[in-house]
């Protein structure tokens, strides 16, 4: 018989294959060993020695930062975590109701309204395009957190082609996102295109609305390998004057070789004049 152990490396499938070509010489089975630990404790103790937010904060921080590094070497400008203000189709608010409840002196039913148009129960296929602005409700606008957003680095507005990727760590995190449709619009009037990058097993890209792209990750986030599974569909984005302030104020992410943050369409022979 022979043991191999598998585990989520990308030389996983490598020890497979020279497990299964060692069976057969021998004429003998294979077993695959995959181990993990769990904590022996009190559920109550547990919730004090692991913070499983934190831990997953920094898992959603680990595969972001996959993720721009990989964006940045294919020639874009990459900023993480921003606060950009965009704007959303104020489903279920009507411009009528709207302008009474400016004028009303009960300021909370105009809060929860806001919020109802917001976060409304959506299935997960149902997708608003940004360019879709119903006339007879009024716009509402809400600050959205893109977890990676980039652009192409070019001096022409035109070939800017901004795009935001969501990092999901867990199927829970994607499902509360998919739910939202709102949520999603305010992505997609941010951009060209939209992505959800979480690791392979979290969910199948026909869970995801087409309008959007996939990306999984193969294996541990630190050397596992990131696979583009489905293209976002590409629609045209100017961006408005408020998110190219806010892009001023941030400051972009940076690549260990500078070289590949150069014009796209620009050679780099060698360092820039006067260095």
């Amino acid at each position: 018989m022979v043991v191999v152990g598998v585990d989520g490396s990308a030389t996983r499938d490598a020890a497979v294959g020279f497990a299964m070509e060692a069976a057969a010489a021998r004429n003998v089975g294979v077993v695959a060993v995959h181990s993990w630990w769990e904590p022996v404790l009190d559920p109550a103790m547990a919730v004090m020695i692991f913070d499983w937010d934190a831990i997953q904060a920094e898992e959603t921080r680990l595969l972001a930062q996959r993720m721009a590094g990989l964006l940045m070497n294919a020639g874009r400008i990459v900023w993480r975590e921003l606060s950009l203000r965009s704007r959303v189709n104020g489903v279920g608010l009507p411009l009528s109701a709207a302008s009474s409840a400016d004028s009303a002196a009960d300021s909370s039913t105009m809060a929860q309204a806001v919020t109802d148009a917001l976060w409304p129960p959506v299935e997960a296929d149902d997708v608003v395009a940004p360019e879709l602005v119903d006339s007879t409700v009024k716009a509402v606008w809400r600050i959205a957190r893109p977890d990676v957003f980039s652009v192409r680095n070019t001096t022409v507005e035109d070939y800017l082609q901004p795009a935001v990727h969501e990092i999901k760590v867990s199927r829970a995190d994607l499902l509360s996102d998919l739910r939202h449709a709102a949520k999603r619009e305010s992505y997609q009037w941010l951009c060209s295109e939209c992505y959800f990058v979480f690791p392979a097993g979290i969910a199948e890209p026909d869970e995801i609305p087409e309008a959007f792209g996939v990306w999984v990750l193969h294996g541990a986030v630190d050397d596992g390998r990131l696979e583009l599974l489905r293209p976002a569909r590409h629609s045209h984005c100017k961006l408005p004057f408020s998110v190219w302030l806010a892009l001023a104020k941030s400051t972009p992410e940076r690549s260990d070789d500078d070289g590949a943050q150069g014009h796209l369409g620009v050679e780099i022979d060698g360092p820039p004049t006067g260095q």
